[in-house]
């Protein structure tokens, strides 16, 4: 067997440990930075920032991407990103700490923080879709993905799972205090970012070649490129977006201040959206394949605005059909 095909090879495996470890920790953490606010008693305004920011910086470091790679090795950034994203998680554990301690503090670094990891994580994701472009075989490169995904699915359940079952146990049966419980859910995804870290230094880097006529700046782009598909399909994309966002960082405010749903309702519903989208992957991509993908997109710019639509019936339900509405 070449040694460069064993070393792929091996390399690929490596990497989907890592995606596995890498849900676990967003399954974990991620989802659960919303409710930790929300246990902090943010306001909607400081809700809205503790979303918006961060998303609306994040983005722009993708800009930065061609940048980095052309100066430092892309295993090298993934570790300084995962690095940064280990270090948030146990800052927000610290500040859980300091909570059960009935220690006060200023609540806008925790906004300043995730605003540094959002950014750090939209850096990432770009580098790392650029490195497994270099190792997977174009022919495989969506068979790797729908394993990849699917197996990060499922991790990500789990971590779902395992932190609201814990954050439960600690609010209701033990010392009824849910900020010790978010201490060690935060400790546990910083673990488990530690451990990926671990996985890219066994995962092969080929050196990466620039194409210079494939490069355009945002200046390029908003000069010539709006005129294209392209263009246009990224005009439609920040209107699904921007329009998704107006309400989407509420859902959780709205369930837990106003509906006063426990973490198991919230893992009920994150472990609904995450099948029906894990099962959604595989429909979609059939129907696709007979439709194509114009008429899709038609599709789901309409559809997206049905959810936010349908919660309006929830404000006027009794308890428990509220519950299975948001299910449904």
């Amino acid at each position: 067997m070449d040694k460069d095909y064993a070393e792929k090879t091996k390399s690929i495996e490596n990497s989907l440990k890592e995606s596995i470890l890498q849900n676990l920790a967003l399954g974990f953490c991620d989802n659960y930075i919303s409710p930790y606010a929300i246990a902090l008693k943010f306001s909607p305004f400081a809700l809205g920032i503790l979303n918006g920011i961060p998303n609306l910086l994040g983005p722009w470091s993708e800009i930065f991407t061609r940048n980095f790679i052309s100066k430092f090795k892309r295993k090298f950034v993934l570790i300084i990103v995962t690095l940064i994203q280990s270090l948030f998680y146990l800052f927000l554990s610290l500040t859980a700490l300091l909570l059960f301690l009935k220690v006060e503090f200023n609540y806008f670094i925790i906004i300043l923080l995730f605003a540094i990891y959002s950014l750090a994580s939209y850096l990432g994701a770009p580098i790392f879709t650029s490195w497994i472009g270099d190792l997977v075989e174009n022919k495989k490169i969506n068979d790797y993905f729908a394993l990849r995904n699917s197996l990060g699915t499922l991790a990500g359940i789990l971590g779902i799972l395992i932190a609201g079952i814990l954050l439960d146990i600690f609010k209701f049966q033990i010392i009824g205090n849910v900020f010790l419980g978010f201490a060690l859910i935060f400790i546990i995804g910083s673990f488990l970012n530690t451990l990926r870290i671990n996985l890219f230094y066994r995962i092969y880097e080929p050196e990466i070649n620039f194409e210079k006529e494939s490069y355009f700046s945002l200046i390029d782009f908003i000069r010539y490129g709006l005129k294209t598909n392209f263009g246009k399909f990224v005009i439609f994309n920040s209107f699904l977006i921007f329009s998704t966002n107006l309400s989407a960082p509420f859902y959780n405010l709205f369930i837990f201040r106003d509906l006063k749903f426990t973490y198991s309702h919230y893992i009920a519903i994150l472990v609904a959206s995450s099948l029906s989208s894990f099962t959604a992957y595989y429909i979609w991509e059939r129907v696709i394949e007979k439709v194509g993908h114009l008429k899709i997109l038609k599709l789901i710019g309409a559809l997206v605005s049905l959810p936010a639509f349908l919660y309006v019936f929830v404000i006027f339900m009794p308890y428990y059909y509220s519950f299975l509405f948001i299910i449904l």
